[in-house]
């Protein structure tokens, strides 16, 4: 994770090292890991003493949805990728494309029969001039856009630049 110092990274590591020995010898199991990254969440909590809020969970939640697409972009697409050079790739751009689109009409087709009215449907909010707020995180070292009517840990975007935070908004 690339935000993250190398220094502090090596501080990390130390006591990482010695947490993942110590499972290796007790015969780790996928379990494990969930429970340890659930007690870290929780530890991070509790040493801040946050209030229970929406948005605090959904900030943690957050940084595991990162974990996970860190973890998929560096272990998991490698593998695949090797793996359709040998074997050949499931579907076409073609049909993959194809599929995408027709997930998609279903999907806003769905939503805007459950709102009851095609004038109101997901596109028509999604359209809508939403006020934005960008600021600079000093702790984190980067722009946070988010947009008020939603709540700043519901919806928002992390970038080095302005633009790169409302992209990822």
């Amino acid at each position: 994770m690339p935000y993250i110092s190398k220094e502090k990274r090596d501080e990390i590591n130390v006591f990482m090292d010695d947490l993942i020995d110590e499972l290796e010898e007790r015969g780790f199991m996928i379990g494990d890991l969930a429970y340890i990254l659930y007690r870290i969440c929780l530890a991070y909590i509790n040493a801040y003493d946050y209030e229970p809020l929406f948005s605090i969970y959904n900030s943690v939640i957050g940084v595991l949805e990162s974990v996970k697409l860190e973890f998929y972009r560096k272990k998991v697409a490698p593998y695949e990728d090797t793996k359709k050079m040998e074997n050949g790739a499931i579907y076409s751009t073609r049909e993959r494309e194809k599929m995408f689109n027709e997930k998609t009409d279903r999907l806003i087709e769905a939503v805007e029969e459950a709102e009851g009215s095609k004038d109101k449907g997901l596109g028509y909010y999604m359209k809508l001039p939403y006020k934005t707020v960008i600021e600079y995180d000093t702790k984190e070292k980067c722009f946070i856009a988010w947009i008020p009517e939603i709540g700043k840990g519901n919806a928002c975007g992390y970038g080095f630049t302005k633009e790169l935070a409302l992209e990822h908004l």
